[in-house]
């Protein structure tokens, strides 16, 4: 992998920018590619999110409940549980972020699994 790396850096960058823009694999028969004006599906990503979100809340308020009125005592565990979900609406925040700014978008392809590398 790196004597791949390694080489792309050495390309002119007339030769990257065609990399960076063409498609990797051509349109499947019958679909046309839509690269000007791609649809968006920002609210995907926000649902997504916010129901994981939501059971992470749900388990970590679980066991902080049984942490403190059944057992009485904190462990390590405890501490790295809590930087968890601190790290997990750390990257709710910013995804939701770059959605607002940027709108995530896609390209609807049709490829299906098996017609990957076949034209």
């Amino acid at each position: 992998m790196s004597q791949i790396s390694g080489s792309l850096t050495n390309l002119p960058p007339a030769v990257l920018k065609l990399l960076f823009n063409a498609p990797v694999l051509k349109a499947p028969d019958g679909v046309q590619s839509n690269f000007i004006d791609p649809e968006t599906s920002p609210s995907i990503q926000i649902v997504t999110t916010s129901i994981i979100l939501g059971f992470v809340l749900l388990f970590f308020i679980n066991r902080v409940y049984a942490k403190v009125f059944l057992m009485k005592r904190f462990t390590w565990d405890d501490g790295t549980l809590f930087l968890g979900l601190i790290y997990h609406f750390i990257l709710q925040i910013q995804s939701k972020a770059k959605l607002a700014r940027f709108a995530i978008s896609y390209i609807s392809e049709g490829v299906q699994k098996g017609r990957i590398g076949r034209h």
